[in-house]
């Protein structure tokens, strides 16, 4: 577990006018910290919110935070984390090349866990010069990126809410094809104005060349990162950005994403050569978490960040100087004064659920964490904000899905125990019902040849013969039919099975047959799998046999049996009749023949069984046939 300790004296000093980019610092969701980078190149890690503190405590459990702030990076990662030397120099390269560059090295990485865990963060390291010009601090920040919702729909969310600018153009003309709010916000466009215009027509590169320039490095690469490039705003503006790309597919034509991170601050507040405070100033204004500053006794706004003046429906100016009763965020002077009491008492809150209106007169959820600070003199309250309605309303919406799916589920189990009940009626009248005139039929028909077969004529003779043929065929249609109603019920137990073991000892068995010892069986390799032993014997004896059944004509009958690596697909191929495709979708239905009883024998059953036992593994069965050019049976079974 990482436990806090109070370092005296150590690091960079700290006044009270710090005290709200401390509590803005410490209130961000992302994670962050503040590295000091010595003048040997070494990291020591001086600072790390709460949200950097939970994450690292789950990737490394056995590093604790005096570890990370008593040594350097370096031998902290190789004496007390696991890391080897190689994933040492891995993990610091992108510190290095921040202070190298002096420009904010962004990436992804992963840090495997001694659970199994694999903790993925997107981060961003930005150089921080001294009076000196000197690269003296670097500040991390990172995105927890774990167990993160389905792709479509976080590209959706983070597209659409994403503090990040990010827009997608057509690769070949640079139109337009997609742009978030942030992107509009920063470039100074209404997302109508991006209709029918492309990059070039809306003067939006510094020069046409630096178009050029990108798309020839996309082309050759496929994508960039850190790429400085200048941008025009609809204002005429100069935007300074690290441009980041990729070339993506957007409905049928190549386009390119681009995430191009404004840095026009961030290069002014370089060329300023700013202080400590300055350097909290910046984080205080730039965050995308909402923060703000008021006074104790009145509520007035002495400091509010682009976050949260956006989040309430204002600019900053317009917030700066009232109070928040005034703007009417709070629905009485009473519960204002009742919440700043509670910070004053308590010196720190945090996650206090209160609701604000907006400047629409919407009502919004709000999770707020607060501390007292001295600003300028003054007893104020600074605060970090997170919206949490949609989260409310996306869980109550859940909710009231997962109360209907409960009822949904329990309907559909009573139509399906009904159903259950049904066939095993149907199963009890066809093995009763049926079989009782069936043992009729077969008992006259005996005693008649018993006791009046030498009286019978030829004719007579051959009519009880095909009387006592067709009760044997009834008596096997009303077998194949009881075992097909029972398949739905039996259970499916999978185990491990050496598919090559069992195809080749049903191959034995059906090589018993004089049509089959005329046929020649290739048996290629053949993948073992999980599933029902017993049911899959019974699906290759159905493909086998019939394959060697309507190949019993040609000259030189031949069975193939293989495994389509390309479709992940079991066959079984013959140079067979046959079949014309036009009739495939009648192939796995009960008593379905494609080719009448005079010129194969059989009842019609068993590819219906085959193709039920492949459903009940999950798999699918389908085949490919021409007249007179044999058949191909192909089956999956998923793991």
């Amino acid at each position: 577990m990482i436990r806090k300790r109070t370092r005296r004296g150590a690091g960079h000093a700290e006044n009270s006018a710090d005290a709200p980019y401390r509590l803005a610092f410490e209130g961000a969701s992302d994670l962050l910290a503040l590295i000091r980078v010595t003048a040997r190149g070494a990291f020591h890690v001086e600072r790390m919110n709460p949200s950097a503190i939970a994450f690292f405590a789950r990737a490394l459990p056995e590093v604790s935070l005096d570890d990370w702030t008593r040594s350097d990076m370096a031998t902290m990662f190789r004496d007390k984390a696991r890391f080897t030397q190689a994933e040492v120099d891995a993990m610091l390269t992108p510190h290095r090349e921040a202070v190298r560059t002096r420009v904010t090295i962004v990436g992804t990485s992963e840090i495997p866990t001694t659970s199994g865990e694999r903790l993925a963060r997107r981060f961003a390291i930005t150089p921080l010069t001294n009076a000196r010009g000197r690269v003296a601090h670097l500040l991390y920040r990172a995105e927890d990126l774990t167990g993160l919702r389905s792709a479509e729909e976080r590209f959706r969310q983070l597209f659409d809410i994403s503090p990040v600018p990010i827009v997608i153009g057509r690769l070949s003309d640079g139109a337009y094809l997609a742009a978030n709010s942030a992107w509009l916000e920063l470039h100074g466009y209404r997302r109508e104005e991006l209709e029918n215009q492309t990059s070039i027509t809306l003067r939006a590169w510094e020069t046409p060349g630096d178009r050029a320039r990108v798309v020839g490095i996309l082309r050759r690469k496929g994508e960039l990162r850190a790429l400085p490039v200048r941008f025009r705003a609809k204002s005429g503006a100069m935007i300074d950005t690290l441009y980041y790309a990729t070339l993506i597919e957007w409905d049928g034509e190549t386009a390119i994403v681009a995430a191009p991170q404004d840095v026009t601050e961030l290069m002014r507040t370089r060329r300023e050569a700013g202080s400590q405070r300055e350097r909290f100033e910046s984080l205080f204004r730039l965050s995308p978490n909402p923060s703000s500053v008021t006074s104790v006794s009145e509520g007035r706004y002495l400091a509010v960040n682009e976050s949260w003046a956006l989040a309430m429906g204002y600019k900053p100016a317009e917030m700066l100087g009232r109070t928040s009763v005034e703007l009417g965020l709070w629905a009485s002077p009473e519960a204002r004064a009742a919440f700043a009491r509670r910070v004053v008492e308590q010196r720190s809150i945090g996650q206090q659920q209160v609701r604000f209106r907006t400047r629409l007169g919407e009502l919004r959820d709000i999770l707020i964490s607060s501390e007292t600070v001295d600003w300028d003199g003054e007893e104020a309250i600074i605060s970090s904000m997170s919206d949490v309605t949609e989260l409310r309303r996306a869980l109550e919406l859940i909710r009231g899905l997962n109360e209907s799916l409960e009822q949904k589920v329990l309907e559909r189990t009573t139509e399906l125990e009904a159903a259950n009940r049904e066939m095993e009626r149907f199963s009890y009248s066809v093995s009763h019902d049926l079989r009782a005139p069936l043992g009729a039929i077969n008992g006259f028909a005996n005693i008649l040849r018993n006791k009046e077969g030498d009286r019978l004529t030829p004719d007579g003779a051959r009519l009880l013969a095909l009387l006592e043929g067709q009760s044997e065929r009834m008596a096997i249609l009303i077998d194949g039919l009881l075992e097909f109603s029972r398949l739905g019920r039996k259970p499916v137990t999978k185990v491990e099975i050496a598919m090559a073991v069992l195809v080749s000892e049903v191959a034995e068995e059906a090589r018993a047959g004089e049509a089959s010892r005329r046929a020649e069986l290739r048996i290629a390799p053949l993948p073992s799998c999980r599933g029902d032993p017993i049911l899959l014997r019974q699906v290759w004896r159905n493909l086998i046999g019939n394959a060697i059944k309507y190949s019993r004509n040609n000259a030189s009958p031949l069975i193939e049996i293989g495994y389509d690596a390309v479709a992940s697909a079991y066959f079984v191929r013959d140079n067979g009749v046959g079949f014309d495709m036009k009739y495939a979708a009648k192939l796995f239905g009960v008593f379905e023949r494609l080719h009448g009883e005079s010129e194969f024998e059989g009842t019609g059953i068993g590819l219906a069984h085959a193709a039920r036992i492949v459903e009940r593994h999950g798999g699918r069965i389908w085949c490919d046939a021409a007249p007179d050019k044999g058949a191909t049976f192909r089956f999956t079974l998923p793991d």
